[in-house]
């Protein structure tokens, strides 16, 4: 295995599969997940399990430096203008 580079992740790989996984079911139940949401649910996961952050803590969010490491460390998660999908082609699928 090959030696990575740099800082390790802020919340450490499971509770950053977590957030994948969680980001990944929601988008296949039609509901898409915003760069806000997943910065807040990643400043909570870190505050609940007392992980050391540097998070901002007066807005309560992850900062855009994580977001960004988030995606590259998930590459299949990709981020999306929204579009309205029709009930009939939800049923389709």
């Amino acid at each position: 295995m090959a030696q990575r580079i740099g800082r390790k992740p802020t919340l450490g790989v499971e509770f950053e599969r977590e957030l994948h996984d969680y980001a990944v079911t929601m988008s296949g139940l039609y509901y898409g997940i915003t760069k806000a949401e997943v910065c807040r649910l990643a400043y909570e996961l870190a505050s609940m399990n007392k992980i050391k952050h540097t998070f901002n803590n007066d807005k309560k969010v992850a900062g855009s430096d994580w977001f960004n490491g988030f995606l590259r460390r998930n590459p299949d998660i990709s981020r999306r203008i929204p579009e309205s999908t029709s009930m009939s082609r939800i049923i389709g699928f």
